[in-house]
């Protein structure tokens, strides 16, 4: 169910990763949507926690090859909203009191 404030390239907000830790994220895409019902899909920059992060993704994204120095931060590209914050979603960071704070 969207809520009133529509996404907007340069905003803060919430991405959840594969292992449900929230991370802030900026908005650095919004897709219209067609469906006035749905949030727009949007593409972020991700901020992430070193190597606590990093090798999770790294993992995922490249069959586990080892890259060195962990990226700050990755793009993820059309992400939906979901207010509870389910895994792989974005949501304002206000809207989902009960993540992890780490």
């Amino acid at each position: 169910m969207p809520t009133s404030r529509d996404p907007h390239k340069g905003d803060f907000v919430h991405y959840v990763l594969p292992s449900n830790a929230h991370r802030p994220a900026i908005v650095v895409r919004v897709f219209p949507s067609e469906d006035a019902a749905r949030m727009a899909l949007i593409d972020l920059t991700v901020f992430l926690d070193g190597r606590n992060d990093a090798v999770e993704l790294l993992v995922l994204r490249d069959g586990g090859k080892e890259m060195g120095v962990p990226p700050s931060s990755i793009w993820v590209p059309q992400v939906s909203y979901e207010m509870a914050g389910g895994v792989t979603s974005w949501h304002w960071p206000d809207e989902c009191s009960g993540h992890d704070n780490d």
